[in-house]
């Protein structure tokens, strides 16, 4: 993902659709949202993180390796944060 993103990034974290903000700001480390992003069963919330702070945010509804475990238990580096073509 690092050779597809314009911004700078050390970790990603992928949560499944209807992830409440709690959920999503306990994993990132710090009060970030209050909102629910996803409302859809086919989405995923990619939420990028730099140096501690979310730095954007993606609702991406296409196909994922871990369809099926929707939310990957750690946040990804650069390194292992992979898009296949």
């Amino acid at each position: 993902m690092k050779d597809h993103t314009d911004f700078a990034w050390d970790k990603v974290y992928v949560f499944g659709p209807y992830t409440d903000p709690q959920t999503i700001n306990a994993a990132v480390g710090y009060h970030w949202t209050d909102r629910h992003l996803s409302y859809d069963d086919a989405n995923k919330i990619i939420v990028f993180c730099d140096k501690g702070k979310v730095v954007r945010y993606i609702v991406y509804s296409g196909w994922m390796s871990n369809d099926g475990n929707e939310l990957y238990d750690r946040p990804l580096s650069p390194e292992e944060a992979a898009i296949w073509p």
